[in-house]
């Protein structure tokens, strides 16, 4: 009974992950429950068509769409990533051209755009580009990944060039976003640890030189939030006001104060401060519990892929929901500095919302071939597999031996 039970709570009935497709449906679920309460008062304010559902109903279709997308993804075979990379790298260039095309329309504009009619961030198509690239890239690069010229400097270069096009836009926490990425999907693939260490001390002192001139006042407003919440950013105060008159249970669905007046981006950045406000404590946690979930599947995933390419993807994929949830409940909680993230599958938006859920459905794919599936494995073969003179920094099967480099 206990293992017919284990059995059936990984999913090995249906032949995927049955505890992350749950999750994902709570979230989506509860997503756009909270995408309808806090976007009332924008969408009859700043809407012709004096209706409160504007938003929502907008929300409501990107969802249709992301799942079809979802869909998608789960029945694609992602080996495929591997065996056409043209088709990656097209797609890389494709991803490219949209970030200059966001740039060139932008113009002089402090504010960044998107296209057709801001109704897709480009930079959100990037983190997902970003996975699929560095993947297939470190799976390709194995044999010279530690070499500085031929591994790690063009592996750099690569991030730098989305990051970089991303902060013109500007939207510097997807850039940021980007980079961390960068560097977990390096570990991941067996880069050294050194390297990692050095490369994340570079990056994050060019970062903070970078915020310090190009946002000197929002690193000022944090340092003073850190000696007195009072004169923390106008945000931020707001949103741990909004947090704070939530309590223990909240003030109850749909009922908060400070989404119509004094939040702002109630509906998409500060999404999780009016959770903590109607849902209280108890809703605060309940949704932190399910991103701890999630990414507790997502790794278990990656470390039970019958292949290299797609441990890497589902720990890339897996990585990229952490740091966008992270970056967004940590700046409105005053940790870090304030920082534009959307909380997915939360936050009003249609590109974040249909290539998270294109990405679940990746890790979903990922699930249905489990290493102990792996027939190779299966016969006694050792799947541990070392690269160069580095180890794995996660248990995994190689795809096969011989693959060619990446772009040949």
């Amino acid at each position: 009974m206990k293992s017919m039970l284990k059995e059936r709570m990984t999913g090995a009935d249906l032949g995927f992950d049955v505890i992350l497709l749950l999750v994902v449906s709570t979230m989506l679920a509860a997503g756009l429950i909270t995408v309808a309460s806090t976007t009332w008062g924008v969408s009859y304010t700043y809407y012709e068509a004096d209706s409160v559902w504007v938003l929502f109903l907008r929300q409501l279709g990107w969802a249709v769409v992301g799942l079809i997308f979802m869909a998608m993804m789960y029945i694609l075979d992602y080996r495929i990533f591997l065996r056409a990379k043209g088709l990656v790298v097209l797609l890389a260039v494709g991803t490219v051209a949209a970030l200059i095309a966001v740039v060139v329309l932008k113009g002089d504009s402090l504010t960044r755009v998107g296209l057709f009619g801001n109704s897709v961030q480009p930079s959100e198509l990037a983190k997902f580009v970003t996975v699929i690239y560095l993947a297939v890239w470190l799976v390709s690069k194995a044999d010279v990944l530690h070499d500085l010229k031929l591994g790690l400097i063009p592996y750099a270069a690569l991030i730098a060039l989305f990051s970089g096009l991303i902060a013109i836009e500007p939207d510097y926490s997807a850039a940021v976003t980007v980079v961390l990425l960068g560097i977990a999907m390096f570990y991941f693939g067996g880069g050294k640890l050194q390297n990692v260490a050095l490369g994340s001390l570079v990056i994050g002192a060019g970062g903070m030189l970078l915020a310090l001139v190009i946002r000197p006042q929002r690193i000022a407003d944090y340092l003073a939030g850190w000696r007195n919440i009072r004169e923390a950013n106008l945000h931020i105060r707001e949103a741990l006001a909004a947090i704070s008159s939530g309590g223990f249970f909240g003030v109850g669905a749909g009922a908060s104060r400070f989404k119509y007046f004094s939040l702002p981006a109630a509906h998409t950045d500060s999404v999780f401060a009016v959770i903590g406000e109607e849902l209280g404590f108890v809703g605060a946690v309940f949704v932190l519990g399910l991103f701890v979930v999630l990414i507790w599947r997502g790794f278990k995933i990656a470390m039970n892929a019958r292949d290299e390419l797609g441990l890497l993807l589902a720990a890339g994929v897996t990585t990229w929901v952490a740091l966008e949830a992270a970056v967004n409940i940590l700046t409105i909680l005053q940790v870090l500095p304030f920082a534009g993230n959307a909380l997915p599958f939360f936050s009003y938006g249609g590109s974040n919302l249909v290539l998270t859920l294109g990405a679940m459905g990746l890790l979903l794919n990922i699930s249905r071939s489990r290493k102990e599936d792996d027939p190779a494995e299966a016969a006694g073969e050792d799947s541990s597999l070392r690269r160069g003179n580095g180890g794995r920094n996660l248990p995994r099967a190689r795809d096969g031996a011989g693959t060619p480099a990446f772009g040949a």
